[in-house]
This record gives structure tokens, C-alpha cells and sequence, in this order.
């Protein structure tokens, strides 16, 4: 009951939020977490339930389908759900900090624009750190068998850095050949 409250309030989060960060266009078919996602067959990968017709499409929900089935998969004993719970909320609060949006003061000098760009950087380096030490601790309570399967499926649930950094950030870019990209636009390489 609890692990399904926390994996539902986790897809809220990032249900509010992923609309800002991917279009429609723009969804990958799998979690936000770059290289680390599942491979062939798996939810995130070419033939599974992310990409297809009828399929998720939503990051969030392939993120939540993966902390279910990496909790099932795990078969944790009271002892060490708290260690889960710990991880998954600072899972949540990465999530909530990649979605919230950052202002820029469109009035202060160069010097400190750029200081408004990297902060939420800084941030989100935190919240990265705070996870690692987490999945750190849940890891340090597993068995041999729930090792294995952490390690197989605990770094797919690891956004990372890059994913959330806006091509062009929000006052537009510069595009692949040096033009200023127009404002609001994302663009993916």
C-alpha cells in the first residue's frame, strides 16, 4: 500500500512537470535518464510498451513502471523499505527540481544571468549526490540476489544531468550553426 502511494505520488510529480520538458514530439519512449535506460524489449526499448502504438509515451510513466517492477523484482523485507522509501523520495525531489521552472532575470548584468542558468544546475548536483547516497544505503542492505538485480535494474531510475538541460534554455539559443534559436524552442540531437 505504501509503495503504491509513493510510486503514484511520484508519476504526479513528474506527470505536472514533463510537459514542460518534452513536447509530444519530443518523448523518447523512455525513462529520463539518457544511456541508462532499458535496452531492447524492455519497457523503454524498441518493442516494448514505451514506444508503440497504444504504448506509454510518458517518461513518467515508464519511470514509475520501472520503480514498480524494480521494487517487485527486489522482494524487500520490512527491514529495508524504508531504504526504499528514502531513495524514491529523493528520486521525487531530483524530479521535482529538474521540473520546476527557473527564472532568469531578463534586467541583471551577464554576470549574473549566467549565475541564474548554473544555479539550478548546482541543484540539481545536489539532489544527484543526495540520490547517490541513498541507493547507496538501500544498496549496503541487500542480499546477494537483490544486489544482482540492482544492479541490472537500479541506474535505468537515475536521471541524468543532461537530459534536463534545455537546448537553448529559456530566452532561445544558439542552434548547431550559430543562429539564436527562438525562445521556447527544444531541440534534440
Amino acid at each position: 500500500m505504501l509503495r503504491t502511494l509513493t510510486t503514484t505520488l511520484l508519476a504526479c510529480a513528474l506527470a505536472t512537470g514533463c510537459a514542460n520538458q518534452c513536447g509530444p514530439d519530443q518523448g523518447r519512449g523512455g525513462p529520463p535518464s539518457g544511456d541508462t535506460r532499458p535496452q531492447r524489449g524492455g519497457p523503454g526499448g524498441p518493442g516494448g510498451m514505451a514506444g508503440g502504438p497504444g504504448g506509454m509515451n510518458r517518461p513518467q510513466d515508464t519511470l514509475a513502471l520501472q520503480l514498480d517492477l524494480l521494487h517487485e523484482a527486489l522482494r524487500l523485507d520490512r527491514r529495508q523499505e524504508p531504504y526504499w522509501l528514502a531513495y524514491t523520495d529523493r528520486l521525487q525531489a531530483l524530479m521535482s527540481d529538474m521540473q520546476r521552472p527557473h527564472a532568469e532575470s531578463a534586467q541583471a548584468d551577464a554576470l549574473h544571468r549566467i549565475d541564474d542558468r548554473i544555479a539550478p544546475l548546482r541543484n540539481r548536483l545536489a539532489a544527484l549526490d543526495q540520490l547517490s547516497d541513498a541507493a547507496a544505503r538501500l544498496y549496503r542492505e541487500l542480499d546477494a540476489r537483490q544486489r544482482g538485480v540492482a544492479d541490472e535494474m537500479l541506474p535505468a531510475t537515475v536521471p541524468l544531468l543532461a537530459d534536463s538541460i534545455e537546448q537553448g534554455g529559456p530566452h532561445g539559443g544558439m542552434d548547431g550553426n550559430g543562429q539564436a534559436g527562438q525562445q521556447g524552442q527544444h531541440r534534440r540531437r
